[in-house]
């Protein structure tokens, strides 16, 4: 976006009101991680210079704008918490029609949106749980969120240090597979610590394995579980997407599938029945439509991560997964699949009873 002389006059005299005279503004340069400008301008006749500092990269974390709003944001705080440091004045957001917003101030963030209309998956799936049938409008749903990701992941986009971070931020960032493991209970991480740390050491090998394939890098959910997932009349609604518009479709796949896993585990003790027949849909509707013969060599740090959500005791709590001793029962076989699908060579669907039944390391 275009930052004009004539946008940064304005703010200038909304920030500083009084009276503002002889402004003068001079590009600094551009750098590797953004460009800089002078500005020097006398309010109330007394002279003042600043400097005006933006942060446009792909690398460094600084993907996204939020990623650099969230860096700026900290930079203002603690510029002006350390003694001999130079002073921050504000934080500027540009606006879409190219306007400036002081930011400086604002210590939360709040959004405001819509209102879901129907059930979330879930209710599905609670349904099957207790009747152990697949009803026909189910497997039509099923069909529709496939579907919708076949579409969604037309959607290409180029850029290299943005693939690359996906899976670095899938592996270690605060909301992926060590975030989620830094949330499990103490007790809960001691009980399968050796697991867990086979877990995050076999996931960092997919680092290297996947990072040159930039040409995956798509649109996604990147959340795309059935609590996100609604349906009024048939109608999807989709929710909380809230991990960034690009990535490695694998994230959303992953996303889905485990839930089915989880409750044909929950169900059935074993990967069969009609959650499967959900996982079936699900996989062999997508695969048709999309011929990726990629996505199951790299899935596996996907899986893992997914599977530190669904046996956090936070998320799903012993009772909700049928009492203390079937909740290990459920965890130990969900982690056993992350694992046993890290040391394969590629992810095959027709082994999951075997990844989940092998007890691994």
């Amino acid at each position: 976006m275009d930052l004009k002389n004539n946008i940064i006059e304005k703010y200038l005299k909304e920030k500083y009101g009084g009276k503002i005279s002889n402004i003068n503004i001079e590009k600094l340069g551009s750098g590797v991680l953004g460009t800089g400008y002078s500005l020097k301008f006398k309010i109330n006749n007394k002279e003042k210079t600043l400097v005006l500092k933006s942060l446009f990269t792909e690398n460094l974390g600084m993907d996204h704008y939020s990623d650099r709003a969230s860096s700026l944001l900290d930079a203002h705080d603690n510029y002006n918490k350390m003694d001999n440091h130079v002073k921050s004045e504000d934080v500027i957001a540009q606006n879409e029609d190219n306007s400036l917003t002081s930011v400086g101030n604002a210590k939360e963030f709040y959004i405001l949106m819509e209102e879901a209309k129907g059930d979330d998956l879930f209710k599905d799936f609670n349904e099957i749980k207790e009747t152990k049938q697949l009803k026909d409008e189910t497997k039509e749903k099923i069909l529709t969120i496939s579907n919708f990701l076949v579409e969604l992941h037309k959607n290409k986009h180029k850029s290299i240090p943005l693939y690359r971070r996906k899976i670095r931020d899938t592996i270690g960032s605060g909301g992926s597979l060590i975030g989620l493991l830094d949330m499990h209970p103490d007790s809960a991480f001691e009980q399968f610590e050796k697991k867990w740390m086979s877990i995050v050491s076999k996931s960092i090998i997919f680092w290297r394995r996947s990072r040159d394939m930039h040409n995956r890098l798509c649109e996604i959910h990147a959340d795309y579980h059935p609590g996100n997932l609604w349906f009024e009349d048939q109608k999807l609604t989709i929710l909380d997407r809230s991990r960034g518009r690009f990535g490695e479709p694998a994230d959303d796949i992953t996303a889905f599938i485990i839930n089915p896993i989880m409750y044909s585990l929950i169900t059935n003790g074993n990967f069969e029945g009609p959650f499967k027949e959900i996982f079936d849909i699900f996989w062999n509707n997508y695969f048709k439509k999309t011929n990726d013969k990629e996505m199951r060599k790299i899935m596996a740090p996907y899986i893992a991560f997914r599977v530190a959500v669904v046996t956090n005791p936070i998320f799903y709590n012993d009772e909700s997964l049928g009492g203390k001793e079937k909740a290990k029962f459920i965890r130990t076989k969900m982690i056993n699949l992350a694992l046993n699908i890290l040391k394969d060579n590629e992810f095959n669907p027709g082994k999951i009873n075997t990844y989940l039944n092998f007890k691994g390391e």
